[in-house]
């Protein structure tokens, strides 16, 4: 839970952006809550922390998202980028429908796709 002022109150925001390594070659990726743009420094960490681990296998897990803004389409995106940068397979799994939703609409479904 992430805690931010706005307009005077204090609002919580349940968002949790968590990268693994269960293998030298693979990493998963775990989105959960409002992806939004409070939630870029962290998605910007994971990035890195992915392109670091250089895997083989990137696994992608976005079953508990709640919200998902641009701020997460850009993520997956940059998350696709680094996947065929390092020549790795990037697993989708089922997603919401607050996520696929957006993706089919501008064309972009196919980041969901399962390749394993």
């Amino acid at each position: 839970m992430v805690a931010m002022a706005r307009g005077g109150y204090l609002d919580t925001v349940n968002r949790s952006v968590h990268v693994d390594q269960p293998t030298p070659r693979r990493v998963d990726v775990v989105l959960a809550g409002e992806i939004d743009h409070g939630a870029v420094g962290d998605l910007n960490h994971a990035l890195h922390q992915v392109a670091r681990a250089a895997p083989r296998e990137i696994h992608l897990d976005l079953a508990a998202v709640s919200f998902f803004s641009s701020a997460g389409i850009t993520f997956l995106r940059q998350l696709a980028a680094v996947a065929e940068a390092h020549h790795a397979r990037l697993v989708g799994g089922d997603a919401p429908r607050c996520v696929a939703h957006p993706l089919a609409i501008i064309g972009h479904q196919h980041l969901l796709a399962r390749t394993a």
